[in-house]
């Protein structure tokens, strides 16, 4: 009978302890479980707060034992994908959709990814994949952004050849860019009394006529390299003002390397200008043209953050002289960069901004001892807004401040020259079809200097008729 009683003992202890195990286990997956939801909580909430670098350092380390987990998945990957670790992300993504394959907003994420890697063919079919899911119109849009990224970066990589020739009418108020009152900018300037305006220093105004042509050819050497070379060519014609007639020829020839989301671009550019002049028997006397040569070496490179967002660094050198007035000869530097973002939602409005410093060191002394350099920063600000799908609507913002290198470059009373200048152009493009644009355009330029000669405005208007082919 004691034996029967300590057996029945040791089965009910054994009993008891198995169930004591168990409810602790379970008292654990519950703490574990909660746990679990509030690190995705958190989580959540930093993404929402736009800080997947801290969403992302919280959900890693959690991998070996969160992985497999759907909603652990989903949200490591995008936070990972938005903190630049897209490689990380296609890891998450994968496991994601090899338990729900129709999982459209995974599979969105993924096809991000693969295009933030560069891996195009398989952005596209991911991208493909969620359109045959009939997903919502926003996602629509991001993804016919992502397509047009795609588009334009797989043409980086093909030969072609395109052309393109161009003619306008216009009205220009300010040719030569001159304050209003040259004699009294003179005396502000100089001290010098009566001195009247001749050859470029007039201000003239007229309308004109212009034409251009050009032809650009890529030759691909490979999926990622490719040269390119182009000539362009220009002249306007002024109705009153013949002698300050232009031509104009540019030429250049680079190198395109395209490595996933990055573009690397260097080329070498040489421009011609050539400006009438005055005819010399005739009154006034034939006066100094401003006809430039330049020759200059252009990099660039561009990063695509995504569809909608694409970051540059970019570097000028060019020589620029002046064969009639080698004061102003000089050697240009310039370093700078941009972003672009298209916006989601009717109208595609897009953003260019651009931030720049550059140097121009003159190589020739003027007869005080003095040279024509200067440095200056600059802003550039360009939106675009299409109101049907063959118009845009567009405004340029180009804002530079710029300082005189040498004291008494341009004047004899003040010895650093300062000045803001502003070219504001708004216009609107119309594609008359996939060969032929109208664009029409009002230029507004104002140069404010703390030397009155070189203060002035100008605003130029045109209508111009384009033919691509």
């Amino acid at each position: 009978m004691m034996k029967h009683f300590r057996h029945s003992y040791q089965n009910r202890a054994w009993i008891s302890t198995c169930l004591l195990g168990f409810l602790l286990i379970m008292v654990s997956w519950s703490v574990v479980a909660v746990a679990a939801d509030a690190l995705l909580e958190q989580a959540n909430a930093l993404m929402r707060a736009g800080k997947a670098n801290e969403a992302y350092g919280l959900l890693a380390p959690r991998e070996f034992d969160q992985a497999g987990d759907e909603a652990y998945d989903y949200l490591l990957g995008i936070a990972a994908l938005d903190s630049g670790h897209a490689e990380k992300a296609t890891i998450a993504l994968e496991r994601v959709l090899a338990v729900n394959p129709n999982f459209a907003g995974a599979r969105l994420d993924m096809a991000r990814a693969f295009f933030a890697l560069g891996d195009y063919a398989r952005a596209k079919r991911e991208f493909d994949s969620v359109l045959s899911l009939n997903p919502p119109p926003e996602a629509k849009a991001t993804i016919k952004q992502y397509q047009t990224a795609i588009e334009q970066r797989e043409e980086v990589k093909k030969s072609s050849l395109n052309g393109y020739l161009e003619i306008g009418l216009g009205y220009d108020s300010n040719i030569t860019a001159v304050t209003n009152d040259f004699t009294a900018g003179v005396l502000a300037a100089y001290n010098i009394a009566d001195i009247q305006a001749t050859g470029n220093s007039v201000l003239r105004k007229s309308a004109f006529m212009f034409a251009g042509a050009g032809l650009n050819y890529t030759y691909a050497l490979d999926d990622q390299l490719a040269v390119f070379a182009g000539l362009d060519g220009r002249q306007r014609d002024y109705q009153q003002d013949s002698p300050y007639n232009a031509q104009s020829v540019d030429a250049h020839l680079g190198l395109t390397a395209v490595d996933g989301p990055d573009l690397y671009r260097g080329s070498l550019q040489v421009q011609s200008y050539r400006q009438n002049g005055e005819i010399p028997a005739a009154p006034p006397a034939a006066a100094p043209r401003m006809d430039q040569q330049s020759v200059g070496i252009n990099l660039e490179w561009r990063h695509m953050l995504d569809a909608a967002n694409q970051v540059a660094l970019f570097g000028q050198y060019n020589q620029q002289r002046f064969p009639d007035l080698s004061v102003f000869d000089l050697n240009q530097q310039i370093i700078g960069t941009s972003w672009l973002h298209n916006f989601d939602g009717s109208g595609k409005p897009l953003l260019y901004s651009g931030l720049l410093l550059g140097n121009d060191r003159a190589i020739n002394l003027q007869a005080n001892g003095s040279n024509m350099g200067r440095t200056y920063e600059g802003l550039v600000l360009f939106g675009q807004y299409s109101v049907f799908s063959t118009v845009d609507l567009y405004t340029n913002l180009d804002y530079q401040w710029r300082k005189d290198s040498s004291p008494y470059a341009r004047s004899s009373l003040i010895a650093i020259g300062n000045d803001q200048l502003a070219d504001l152009a708004v216009g609107a493009n119309w594609h008359i079809n996939s060969l032929w644009s109208a664009r029409a355009q009002i230029l507004y330029t104002h140069n404010n200097s703390n030397i009155a000669l070189y203060t002035f405005e100008r605003t130029e208007s045109s209508v111009v008729l384009r033919r691509e082919f």
